[in-house]
């Protein structure tokens, strides 16, 4: 579950990005008055307990000529503090980017994801699903 994210427009909900249809999305809209707003973009998941996160795939677009630097983070609540987990490049084009995670990643239950902005700085950002491949802590 989404509980908290950078943007949450109307319409463009970040909830979009994990309710299960690829059509909708997770919208930040490009533009200097919006980057002024948040360098950054990002989504806040609560993974409801504690997991052992193993790979991440994420469905979306950045409107630039290559993708967007995707930073993890892992947390003890949703406010943090937050650790670096992992990061990887992606959203250069509509497709599926599937990303493994670093077999010694502590359980966690709350995880930041930053998508960030690289390059020019009116880019639009579409994020069509998020999914996280886990096991419970046991």
């Amino acid at each position: 579950t989404v509980i908290e994210s950078s943007h949450n427009l109307r319409g463009f909900e970040a909830g979009r990005a994990v309710d299960g249809n690829p059509k909708t999305y997770w919208l930040v809209p490009g533009g200097q008055r919006m980057e002024a707003m948040s360098r950054d973009k990002y989504l806040i998941f609560d993974l409801g307990c504690k997991m052992k996160i193993s790979e991440i795939d994420i469905l979306g677009r950045v409107h630039s000529l290559r993708g967007s630097r995707i930073l993890l983070q892992i947390g003890p609540s949703a406010k943090g503090p937050w650790q670096q987990a992992h990061s990887f490049r992606a959203l250069s084009s509509l497709q599926r980017t599937r990303s493994a995670l670093p077999k010694d990643l502590p359980s966690t239950q709350f995880v930041r994801l930053f998508i960030r902005r690289e390059g020019h700085a009116t880019f639009r950002y579409k994020v069509h699903d998020v999914r996280f491949l886990c096991t419970s802590e046991t």
